[in-house]
């Protein structure tokens, strides 16, 4: 250090020079002593391992920029607090041949979707699946025109049609055994009976209602006379409930009394009726009819 004194009080004075190779030129620093770094001309080539260590969660980030035109301006990418990266709500295309990722199973649901004219409404369903159906306010005319509703052809396999028949209350479906035979019992004679009690006679005849009889192949009028004087019967056939289609097929039989008596018809028409009335004017008495078939 020319021209200075080895002990100064001056902190300006106290410097010192330091070179590099050349031993003619100090290195250099700015005015407010910030060493000055030339540019390299030639590229610097760095060998081995730079990496000090592998990157960690927990103390080292990295930040990833996009942007929008070409490179002018950077724009970090943002993620929500979980991490997932926003996207901009913009048009996307995607186009595959097959996007099903898995078989629906019944934890999946998919919704169907119908139209009221206007808008689209969700089809709706009670608490079992089954769709509810709303009534119909207006009348709707349908016409439907086909040629064969037929679906497929019947399969025993997977098909099957009762036959039923009546026992006369109830309709019973017909029985096979187990070769396809249809079982039947011994046919049973039925049988009627219906009675007519403590009848008055009077002097001209009464008639009982007519009686459909063309299901019976036998039938018969039972008379009783209860009381103390005869009495007489008739008894008419008719092709139809009308009386004044009914003529007389048997008449003037006579049951004294206390007597009783069968009167059988032995001509047919589908309906028939018996007249009863007092023997002797003016001596009524008291019968019990009978009409009993069987078929």
């Amino acid at each position: 250090m020319p021209n200075n004194a080895v002990f100064t009080n001056s902190a300006s004075d106290l410097k010192v020079q330091i070179f590099g190779s050349s031993t003619t030129l100090p290195i250099k620093v700015d005015s407010d002593g910030k060493l000055q770094i030339a540019s390299i001309d030639s590229p610097v080539t760095l060998s081995g391992d730079l990496d000090i260590r592998d990157l960690s969660s927990s103390q080292d980030s990295v930040a990833v920029y996009g942007s929008s035109d070409g490179g002018t301006t950077k724009t970090i990418l943002k993620t929500d607090s979980s991490g997932a990266l926003y996207v901009t709500a913009e048009s996307l295309t995607v186009e595959a041949e097959d996007l099903d990722i898995r078989t629906l199973t019944p934890n999946d649901s998919i919704s169907i979707y119908g139209t009221d004219g206007t808008n689209n409404v969700q089809i709706k369903t009670d608490s079992n699946g089954r769709i509810e159906v709303a009534s119909i306010q207006n009348t709707i005319d349908v016409n439907v025109t086909n040629s064969d509703l037929d679906i497929r052809n019947l399969s025993e396999g997977q098909d099957s049609i009762l036959i039923y028949g009546n026992d006369g209350s109830n309709n019973v479906v017909i029985a096979t055994d187990s070769d396809g035979y249809i079982k039947t019992v011994s046919a049973k004679r039925s049988f009627i009976s219906s009675l007519n009690s403590n009848l008055s006679t009077d002097d001209d005849y009464t008639y009982l209602s007519f009686i459909d009889v063309s299901m019976y192949s036998d039938y018969v009028f039972y008379v009783k006379n209860k009381g103390s004087n005869s009495a007489s019967f008739v008894v008419q056939i008719s092709p139809t409930e009308n009386e004044s289609d009914a003529i007389t097929h048997i008449t003037d039989i006579e049951v004294e009394a206390g007597q009783k008596e069968l009167i059988i018809p032995s001509k047919f028409l589908r309906y028939l009726r018996l007249g009863y009335k007092s023997k002797n004017s003016g001596q009524s008495t008291t019968l019990d009819i009978y009409f009993q078939a069987r078929y």
